[in-house]
């Protein structure tokens, strides 16, 4: 197991030794970062699906797939809002990449029941485009900051030497601002709201100000929020039960929903659909939905060589087997190799 971030570019470099590799190709520590992650993402979803895997297992199919990404799953419950008449939102996590199951808490009532004195949800947010700088030379994006009322809560350990590299620093920012679990941040998209280039934060309460600045740049933000409806809290959801949801195709869902038989005690097991950014499930005039909880798999950290910044998994050595594959079809500039070579051979 490599514990650092330095022992997989050497074990990269190790591998495509055996090849005197140097006499044709120059990894820079930024490119090495790149190939490890994309060899982590393919790793990940090769454990998921059964059709990605030369030996057609699915996701804890085996022990050693229960072990694979253990480090990843998550649990969260999400809170609800009231979509239409019959379904709900729910956001998924900030770092969700893979859904492993969803389920709803809900109330039923043969004789009918509904949600009742909506009220409306308010979400603080700062809105901090991110413009490309403006200096003449390297380093890029010296001393950046984002400000918010005036308090920097975040630094960049990261300077670059090239302007269109600050998705390094956005990458950055939004793993270690959504860690310390005080602010929620976003980039561009936050369930159905769209902010060009720009860091979409959740805060507390209703900021004043929001800033972004490095170098001689200052980028001010706007501080509103977003409004969503959702049932009010003395509500009562009487003897709440949990019940795994059915999560369908968007083109079957609202044929299911019509479908008399199909929805014939739809409580006991919930049609829901994901989208960009949220959960949405559906209910019918029998049952309510107090929360949607999920069971999921996290974006993985990103490798950093410049933060030390590591692998989360434990299969590193797995992980830099299919970056070296990769990099080697690359080389060889043969499609069938390249083809071949994203599959694992576990």
């Amino acid at each position: 197991m490599y514990n650092t971030v330095k022992e997989l570019h050497i074990a990269l470099d190790e591998r495509l030794q055996q090849l005197n590799s140097n006499r044709k190709l120059v990894l820079y520590p930024e490119q090495k970062d790149a190939r490890l992650n994309e060899a982590v993402l393919q790793f990940i979803n090769n454990v998921v699906s059964a059709k990605t895997n030369i030996k057609k297992e699915g996701f804890e199919d085996t022990q050693k797939r229960y072990d694979d990404i253990e480090e990843l799953i998550r649990t969260a419950t999400l809170p609800v809002y009231i979509n239409e008449s019959d379904n709900i939102i729910a956001p998924t996590p900030y770092d969700y990449l893979h859904l492993v199951n969803d389920r709803s808490v809900l109330s039923y009532n043969c004789n009918g029941l509904s949600y009742t004195n909506l009220i409306s949800v308010i979400t603080n947010v700062a809105v901090i485009p991110f413009i490309d700088d403006v200096a003449a030379t390297a380093p890029y994006y010296n001393s950046f900051k984002i400000n918010i009322d005036g308090t920097t809560i975040f630094t960049s350990p990261i300077t670059t030497k090239s302007i269109e590299a600050k998705f390094m620093i956005i990458n950055c920012a939004i793993e270690t601002l959504n860690i310390q679990g005080i602010y929620e941040v976003y980039w561009e998209y936050y369930l159905d709201h769209y902010e060009k280039n720009s860091f979409i934060i959740i805060t507390p309460t209703l900021a004043s100000t929001a800033t972004i600045t490095y170098g001689t740049t200052t980028t001010n933000g706007t501080v509103k929020f977003y409004s969503n409806s959702t049932y009010n809290p003395s509500q009562v959801f009487t003897n709440p039960i949990k019940k795994s949801n059915e999560l369908c195709s968007h083109e079957d869902v609202y044929d299911m929903l019509s479908n008399f038989y199909y929805n014939k005690n739809r409580h006991l097991k919930p049609i829901s659909e994901i989208q960009r950014g949220f959960i949405k499930v559906f209910h019918n005039n029998t049952f309510i939905i107090k929360e949607v909880q999920i069971d999921y798999i996290k974006r993985p950290r990103l490798i950093n060589l410049t933060l030390n910044q590591s692998c989360e998994l434990n299969s590193g050595e797995e992980i830099v087997a299919i970056a070296v594959q990769n990099i080697l079809a690359d080389i060889s500039n043969n499609y069938s190799n390249f083809a071949t070579e994203r599959t694992i051979k576990e």
